[in-house]
């Protein structure tokens, strides 16, 4: 609930009304939800658990859709659930997001990134990302930009590179 009044303020700041986000919660009971309660919605924020009570007609207007916690996709209800909306008729995007590139199905993640045609946003560190391959190969220099005490002495991207590179440090 927290996450659905963050995205509706800033959304209604933008001159969205209020009436246009629905949070299919447990504020609407048990059983089936009514095309009423999404009918004017640009937005519906759903858990997994109550995709299955939203109206089918729903599943047809759906254009954008955004997973939090995608590594779940793997587990076959949701499976379910995410090949019903990746084939929706009018989408146009879906983003996954996770801090869990992993499901105890999957050991390697390949199957997660495979669902989003290899691209998945996670988070973790830039270093542990380096280090799993997430990276072209390149070289990577981390620096801290200081500003001296005279600026005219300050070091160009080019000099910090080349003392790295003779020195394995700057």
């Amino acid at each position: 609930d927290g996450a659905f009044e963050k995205f509706r303020r800033h959304f209604t700041a933008l001159g969205f009304e209020r009436s246009r986000f629905a949070n299919i919660n447990d504020s609407f009971g048990q059983g089936a939800i009514g095309e009423e309660a999404v009918a004017k919605a640009d937005f519906v924020f759903c858990l997994f658990q109550s995709f299955d009570r939203l109206p089918p007609s729903f599943r047809h207007q759906v254009t954008h859709v955004c997973y939090d916690e995608c590594h779940h996709l793997l587990a076959a209800t949701f499976t379910r659930i995410f090949t019903t909306l990746a084939n929706a008729p009018r989408l146009k995007y879906c983003l996954g997001m996770t801090a869990t590139l992993r499901h105890r199905s999957d050991a390697t993640g390949e199957g997660l990134k495979k669902m989003f045609g290899g691209v998945v946003y996670i988070d973790f560190s830039w270093v542990s990302a380096k280090a799993r391959g997430f990276f072209p190969p390149v070289d990577y220099l981390e620096c801290l930009a200081t500003m001296p005490s005279k600026p005219a002495n300050a070091k160009t991207y080019a000099q910090l590179v080349s003392d790295f590179g003779k020195h394995g440090r700057v």
